[in-house]
Order: structure tokens, then C-alpha cells, then sequence
């Protein structure tokens, strides 16, 4: 009976750091997917400014390791793309940034293509900010709590 008893702690311990760790890793992706799309508008204005390419043709020059960057694989044609093809991990403000910016870059003139890039590019740098700053403390709180709450279920069980 103590070897059931042991053995159940034992799973309950052990889901709670997988838990706990895929918690941590999701933090991490989220301020890194920030990052990279930080980078994929920057170089998206870089395209339109620049070289006057239009959205279409600028989302198709996109270096593949800035989409890899967001979890987006293989080429994009349109704005929504950056939404639907990877799995997003940032904050619902970043994803309602970058969503307003897919919304509104579809037909608009190069001037207020720049103007959208720049105003998704401030807003997401806002929130990476933001996500950076608290990332610590919520890495701590990601990994204690819920092996934590492994750790004392272990305790009622024995």
C-alpha cells in the first residue's frame, strides 16, 4: 500500500514539473515571438520604404529566419498569414497589434503602409517591453506554483 501511495507522489511530483517547465518554456516563446516580430516589421518597412516594394512582393522577400523567428515556416503572401500560419504565443495586446496592422496594411498607399508598420512596430515594442520586465518574476511564479501544488496533492496523498 505505501508502494502505491509512493508511486502516486511520484507521478504527481513529476506532472507538476512538466507542468512547471512547459509553463517557463511558454514565457520564453512568447517574449521571443515578440522579438521576432519586432524584426519581421522592421524589415517589412525596410522593403516598402526602401525599395518601394509593394506589401504583397515585401511579405515574399522576407528572410525565411524572420518568419522562422515567429514560428511562421514556408513564405507568406498576406498580412493575415503572419496570424494563421504559426502558432502565436504572444499576449492578447501583441496579437491585437499585429492583427489591427493585418487588418488595415490591405490596400492602403506606401505612405500609410509605413505609417501602420511603425505604429504596430511601437505598440509591439510596448508589450515586449513590458513582457521582458515582468519575465523573471513570472518565470519564478510559472515554475513554483504549480509544482508547488504537485508537491503538497504528494503530501495530502501519503
Amino acid at each position: 500500500m505505501l508502494y502505491c501511495k509512493l508511486l502516486g507522489a511520484g507521478v504527481l511530483l513529476c506532472c507538476g514539473l512538466a507542468v512547471s517547465v512547459s509553463a517557463v518554456a511558454l514565457l520564453r516563446r512568447r517574449v521571443q515571438q515578440t522579438e521576432g516580430f519586432l524584426a519581421l516589421l522592421a524589415a517589412l518597412r525596410e522593403q516598402i520604404d526602401r525599395y518601394a516594394t509593394p506589401l504583397r512582393g515585401a511579405l515574399r522577400a522576407l528572410d525565411p529566419r524572420l518568419l522562422a523567428a515567429c514560428g511562421i515556416r514556408g513564405q507568406i503572401e498576406t498580412p493575415e498569414a503572419l496570424l494563421t500560419a504559426a502558432p502565436l504565443y504572444l499576449s492578447r495586446e501583441a496579437a491585437e497589434a499585429l492583427e489591427l496592422f493585418a487588418r488595415d496594411a490591405q490596400g492602403a498607399s506606401r505612405e500609410e503602409l509605413l505609417r501602420r508598420c511603425d505604429a504596430a512596430s511601437e505598440r509591439l515594442r510596448l508589450y515586449h517591453e513590458a513582457a521582458r520586465r515582468t519575465l523573471p518574476r513570472e518565470r519564478q511564479a510559472a515554475f513554483f506554483l504549480p509544482l508547488a501544488a504537485a508537491a503538497a496533492l504528494a503530501l495530502l496523498l501519503l
